[in-house]
């Protein structure tokens, strides 16, 4: 008997400020910010669908990383993780004093989400990185050509969260 899973992911973000003025001994209102989204991704490959869900935590050694996005890791139930498209990826950086550069493989590396094979971006200590494409055509990954995911830590060694959300289409 096959296996089916289907799956629905949720993304939510909220950002909340609460501004007080106060001049001399005066207290003027406070202000409160609020800024929320919330999507939601259903099971499939199309727009605002995914098929692929890989939540995975890595400790970087003080050398870098390359995560290969079509065929390295596994996701949750076991299987092998081959994504065409990456509709979400988030890396949490736990480390109190290290970065981990993001991008940039010599070889193979997956640019779309970049905009260039050696554009790269810093997750500062205790960090994020995130990025949500939604739509159908998301961040492509080309297996073998531009699927190479570059995680490097510096000197540190660095605990990381990679989670990645993707469609095999």
């Amino acid at each position: 008997m096959a296996t089916t899973y289907t799956q629905a992911i949720t993304l939510t973000l909220k950002i909340q400020a609460a501004l007080t003025k106060t001049q001399g001994a005066n207290v003027a209102a406070v202000d409160t910010v609020l800024k929320d989204m919330s999507d939601t991704l259903a099971n499939g490959t199309g727009a605002d669908q995914a098929d692929k869900f890989c939540p995975v935590e890595l400790s970087l050694a003080a050398a870098p990383t390359e995560v290969d996005l079509s065929g390295s890791l596994t996701d949750w139930h076991g299987n092998t993780l081959t994504a065409a498209r990456i509709k979400g990826l988030a890396i949490i950086n736990t480390h109190a004093s290290g970065v981990i550069t993001v991008g940039g493989a010599a070889a193979n590396a997956w640019a779309t989400m970049f905009g260039a094979a050696t554009h790269q971006v810093l997750v500062r200590p205790g960090g994020l990185l995130l990025a949500w494409a939604p739509d159908a055509t998301a961040f492509a990954v080309t297996a073998g050509t531009g699927d190479l995911l570059k995680l490097d830590p510096g000197a540190a060694t660095i605990t990381c969260y990679l989670i990645i959300i993707a469609s095999s289409v």
